[in-house]
């Protein structure tokens, strides 16, 4: 299974790097210093965003919901237009 990633925060980069463990994951991040660091754990880098458009599952690590809803639903560079059906999904609260 392919996982994307997005946002190498406090948090974004070491369950990415987790992932990466037993999985291929590709992660995006506006800071490239912080997709980096992770290559040497075997997350490999997505340059754009389209890059993320091939994966089985995404997973988001955003700051705030305005940031998420650019990412992905902006009419001319958003992701989401991208994905492939059953992609994205979201956790019900308590259950993540």
């Amino acid at each position: 299974m392919k996982f994307g990633f997005v946002g190498l925060g406090q948090m974004g980069a070491p369950m990415a790097r987790n992932l990466a463990r037993h999985n291929k994951v590709i992660a995006y991040d506006a800071r490239s210093d912080l997709v980096a660091q992770l290559y040497q754990f075997g997350v490999k880098s997505a340059k754009r965003v389209i890059d993320l458009a091939e994966v089985d599952v995404l997973i988001t690590c955003l700051p705030n919901a305005e940031i998420l809803d650019i990412f992905l639903l902006d009419p001319k560079d958003g992701l989401a237009q991208h994905l492939s059906a059953g992609c994205l999904t979201s956790a019900p609260a308590g259950q993540i």
